[in-house]
């Protein structure tokens, strides 16, 4: 993936556990089936998520404050808890499929039109 300078930036493949605060894009490894409570939480330079089909549950506060995620995709995701993406002001591309049961993730967020 290319940054604002045309230069290729450094893809963070998550495998489980706290993720560094640096972080500015991530895939989430086919290993992995949920992203747990708090686990991008402050990571305010992360721009882009990229999950396999396998995750099932997105956990409370999992991208909370992330300020600069633009874009995630959630295809597969059954349920996504509350405050997911609590403060992420500039989230504007969120995918789904047909397998989501639960939304608590946008309770806090105020949309603008």
């Amino acid at each position: 993936m290319a940054n604002r300078r045309g230069e290729e930036d450094e893809i963070y493949i998550y495998t489980g556990g706290r993720a560094p605060l640096n972080v500015t894009r991530v895939r989430i490894d086919e290993s992995v089936t949920e992203i747990n409570d708090f686990v991008f939480v402050c990571c305010v330079g992360l721009l882009e998520v990229e999950t396999p089909f396998g995750i099932t549950n997105i956990g409370k506060s999992a991208f909370q404050q992330c300020q600069s995620l633009i874009r995630i995709n959630l295809l597969g995701v059954k349920v996504i808890e509350q405050f997911a993406f609590s403060g992420c002001i500039r989230l504007t591309v969120v995918e789904f499929s047909g397998t989501l049961e639960r939304i608590g993730a946008f309770s806090s967020m105020v949309a603008k039109v």
